[in-house]
């Protein structure tokens, strides 16, 4: 071992930790894992482990014990031992505990966590604390982890990234990266925006929904109900919940392939996203009854996962309402404003829901449009803030809420913005304080949020890039929640560390600075 000045690298920055300025080696690490009731740890924890250890070595593989003696090093650090509370594999958003310690003793990691959600934020953490050897550090096969003791939980129970799937088709491969960088992140939801006016690329697996899928861009772009529980399955086993949105009433024009008379016709829109769905044509709820059924019953079915969905309710245009011949006979007919209708419809998708899921538990989730249409929302909704940060409507009605304002990846400035340059927005992101405006005895309401990555003029080739490091910055904010916010050097380099675990892992993540290669980027 070693002793150096002890600065922590580990973004998002745990919420408790200590260390005594010591460095031991790190050899190549034996993995064991049980549950506190003596059993052996489920596959996916070692598979996933797996994932992690990889991190560790970004250069050559490491020295034996034996190895490293003939170099006068001893006591390497051998072994990593989990303890894991519960083998249950039910996850509930609202209660999910995703705490951990991580300690080091007789050359050993010792980690332990209430679930595998839990294990896997303190493998996120381990991989950084991983560097080189620095009495040894040309050497490609040497490396050190800091003797360190972490006691850590996240701020915000809901830390959430949405990747649009619809204006550019992401491959399943591709999402699954995107998973990768969110176990890294700790980010823990996965918010799909699976459909939107430009394509509808999900095929149900029953009539009338599964038409919707002629409104994809091509026939091979499209994700199945077996495509998409395959995906939310490789999220559980990176510690990260799956969910889809399907925007409504709004953003609809794709679903009219299937049958034009869902979607309100108004032409003088040139703006597609303007399109409207046709509440006055009753098979609309038929389409409607059929996507939700699919999507909270049979894609959550045996996940252990509580049901959850986004029904947007964004810029919905009551215009394209009033343009639609039908539409505005309906609302004559019925005494009806263009907002009362949207009211009407919301209405009646709830009961469509209520239907279906009975008294099983589920969430679901609105943009903050439809809270601010007066709409329908009760224990079970949540007020997703996008537009603005006035929560004040939201707080006196006692409604949970999540937020992205501030937060938009695709934009060059995304809203409260001092830093011109788009590489150098993640530190306007970084001060975003979801808090403010909110009375202390209302905190319990705000669960946490996340950064947008619209698609309109990204693919799977650049989304990496695009997303991060800035999404790193905000995933400390909803982790963290530091009381200091100001951009520090010491900020700069934990995040600029973590990009490079994230870019030795094939993720395609951008630089922060300039600056030397990442560890192993150099081949010796």
């Amino acid at each position: 071992f070693y002793c150096a000045l002890f600065t922590l690298q580990v973004a998002p920055l745990p919420s408790e930790y200590d260390s005594n300025n010591v460095y031991f080696a790190l050899s190549d690490v034996a993995f064991s894992c049980q549950y506190k009731n003596g059993k052996q740890c489920n596959q996916h924890i070692n598979e996933n482990f797996q994932f992690f250890k990889k991190l560790l070595y970004p250069r050559q593989l490491p020295y034996t014990s034996e190895e490293y003696k003939q170099l006068n090093v001893y006591d390497p650090i051998i072994n990593v031992d989990g303890i894991i509370e519960t083998d249950s594999e039910l996850y509930d958003i609202m209660t999910l505990n995703e705490s951990y310690t991580l300690n080091i003793i007789n050359q050993t990691v010792k980690i332990y966590s209430q679930n595998h959600f839990g294990f896997s934020r303190a493998l996120a953490t381990l991989v950084q604390l991983a560097d080189l050897y620095k009495p040894l550090e040309e050497d490609q096969k040497a490396y050190s982890i800091v003797n360190v003791s972490i006691k850590d939980e996240p701020a915000y129970k809901w830390r959430q990234i949405l990747i649009d799937c619809s204006r550019h088709y992401q491959s399943l491969s591709s999402l699954e990266k995107q998973i990768d960088a969110m176990a890294l992140t700790k980010l823990n939801v996965l918010h799909m925006h699976a459909v939107d006016a430009e394509s509808f690329p999900v095929k149900f697996s029953n009539l009338p929904q599964s038409d919707l899928v002629k409104g994809a861009y091509h026939q091979s772009f499209y994700y199945s109900i077996k495509d998409l529980k395959s995906l939310q399955k490789y999220a559980l086993m990176r510690g990260v919940i799956l969910y889809l949105e399907f925007d409504l009433p709004g953003h609809v024009y794709s679903w009219r392939f299937a049958d034009e008379r869902i979607v309100a016709n108004c032409p003088s829109k040139t703006n597609i996203n303007n399109w409207a769905i046709n509440p006055a044509y009753v098979v609309s709820y038929q389409y409607i009854r059929g996507v939700l059924q699919e999507t909270l019953v049979d894609f959550f079915i045996d996940s252990g996962i509580t049901p959850m969905v986004h029904l947007g309710g964004d810029e919905v245009v009551g215009a394209c309402w009033e343009e639609d011949q039908e539409v505005n006979q309906y609302m004559i007919d019925n005494n009806l404003t263009t907002s009362e209708l949207w009211q009407e419809f919301h209405n009646k998708v709830y009961q469509i829901i209520d239907e279906i899921m009975g008294d099983n538990n589920r969430y679901q989730v609105y943009w903050n449009d439809a809270m601010d249409n007066n709409n329908r929302f009760d224990e079970k909704s949540i007020v997703h803030y996008w537009e603005h940060t006035n929560k004040s409507a939201a707080i006196a009605l006692n409604h949970k809420m999540i937020q992205s304002t501030h937060w938009y990846l695709d934009q060059m400035h995304p809203g409260d913005t001092n830093f011109y340059f788009f590489q150098d927005t993640w530190k306007d992101m970084y001060r975003i304080q979801i808090l403010d405006g909110v009375p202390e005895d209302k905190h319990h309401l705000i669960l946490g949020g996340g950064p947008c990555q619209w698609a309109e003029y990204i693919h799977e080739q650049s989304i990496g890039a695009h997303m991060y490091p800035r999404a790193i910055a905000v995933a400390e904010v909803l982790w963290t929640n530091p009381k200091n916010r100001q951009v520090t050097t010491q900020v700069e380099d934990r995040i600029e560390h973590l990009a490079c675990k994230m870019y030795q892992a094939g993720l395609g993540v951008g630089p922060i600075n300039p600056g030397k290669p990442c560890l192993g980027e150099i081949s010796p």
